[in-house]
């Protein structure tokens, strides 16, 4: 998986140059626990 190092939730740039392999557990995990979850509602599922 690839996530933008520093996470862009943290005020990271959204650049190519800023995207990371990273660990997806702990980078999902990580995320998470910025900002509450939002459910993005797949109606067809």
């Amino acid at each position: 998986m690839y996530g933008f190092v520093p996470a862009l939730a943290l005020g990271g740039p959204m650049e190519l140059k800023n995207l990371q392999k990273v660990k997806t557990i702990e980078h999902l995990t990580f995320l998470s626990q910025l900002s509450p979850l939002q459910d993005w509602g797949f109606p067809d599922l």
